[in-house]
């Protein structure tokens, strides 16, 4: 694969991410935990594939091997980056929720 492949992988592997930290979110709003936890484990599985492309490209670089670093690249470098942040503040979220959602109940779960 060269380079724009692997930015598009790593796009698309990214975006799916993101897409599972919502869903998670949507899902813990619901007090529906069992699917925000699926949901973020798919998340992490979806992030860990966009890091192997992530890899691929800077082993690349390391070895020598000719890649533009183009507004593609930087832009698959940025959702990688947000998908990461997007699921840090989902786990947060979803926190909360389990919280509220006890307190709600009565009590802390």
């Amino acid at each position: 694969m060269n380079g724009t492949e692997i930015s598009m992988q790593m796009i698309l592997h990214a975006g799916n991410a993101t897409t599972c930290a919502y869903k998670a979110i949507a899902a813990a709003k619901k007090a529906d935990f069992t699917e925000a936890k699926y949901q973020m484990e798919e998340a992490e599985k979806e992030e860990k594939l966009a890091h192997v492309d992530q890899t691929k490209l800077l082993q690349g670089f390391a070895q020598g091997v000719e890649s533009d670093c183009n507004i593609l690249m930087t832009h698959s470098m940025d959702h990688l980056t947000m998908a990461t942040l997007n699921m840090k503040i989902a786990y947060e979220v979803i926190d909360l929720y389990q919280y509220l959602y006890s307190l709600k109940k009565g009590g802390e779960e």
